[in-house]
């Protein structure tokens, strides 16, 4: 997977050690062929961890064209949705923000790839934006 089809995602959430979040997602994968390539490490430099908790985040490579960024979300939003949580909040290398409420249904999923892919991109002019 070269640079251009691949995003470096980093997930935290507060009260979730990155590992246990890890071990929810490789979980949820287990039937799923495309899986993200997950690693637990500090947050890069300009990163705000958004829960202020964690020292460390859970970093999953996916490809943007394939599968496993849809997956990823699904994944995220059945873990938010099970463990009661309002919202899952995208936050670009930009500082810009994504904020998906967790009871979002995964019908939406086309839409909500499309906002993740521009979330960075730099014809965004907008900071924050809710889904």
């Amino acid at each position: 997977m070269s640079d251009s089809q691949s995003m470096e995602v980093m997930i935290s959430a507060a009260g979730v050690p990155p590992e246990e979040l890890q071990e929810a997602l490789q979980n949820y994968y287990l039937d799923q062929f495309d899986l993200p390539k997950f690693e637990v490490k500090l947050p890069e430099a300009g990163y705000r961890d958004l829960t202020g908790m964690d020292s460390s985040v859970l970093v999953a490579l996916v490809s943007v064209g394939g599968t496993a960024l849809g997956a990823l979300l699904t994944g995220l939003l059945k873990i938010a949705q099970g463990r009661n949580a309002a919202k899952i909040v995208i936050q670009g290398k930009s500082g810009r923000r994504l904020e998906i409420p967790a009871d979002t249904p995964v019908q939406t999923m086309d839409e909500l790839l499309s906002k993740v892919k521009l979330i960075d991109s730099p014809d965004n002019g907008q900071e924050d934006r809710s889904v």
